[in-house]
């Protein structure tokens, strides 16, 4: 994943990873260590906290860069907000 984006255009090519793994959940929502590549039935244990640690890990990685990337240009505060931080959202005029 390039979470070394330097715009919301590279960024969005995390996310369509980030959806892949999302699409290739089980119902339940529980990942497979491994799937197969043309059917996506899960060839390895389920569930396997190792996959669902490294999601979130990613998913947050991916939410602090869009933090930092949509940024205001009046305010420099961001317009994309994660409610861990106690700037405020900015509110454009």
């Amino acid at each position: 994943m390039t979470l070394g984006a330097k715009n919301i255009n590279e960024l969005n090519n995390t996310l369509l990873i980030l959806e892949l793994v999302v699409d290739r959940a089980l119902p339940s929502g529980v990942l497979a260590e491994q799937i197969n590549p043309y059917t996506n039935e899960p060839l390895s244990i389920s569930p396997l906290t190792w996959s669902h640690a490294a999601f979130v890990t990613a998913l947050l990685r991916y939410m602090k860069r869009r933090e930092e990337i949509l940024v205001c240009d009046k305010c420099s505060n961001s317009l994309f907000y994660m409610h861990r931080h106690t700037q405020k959202p900015c509110r454009k005029q």
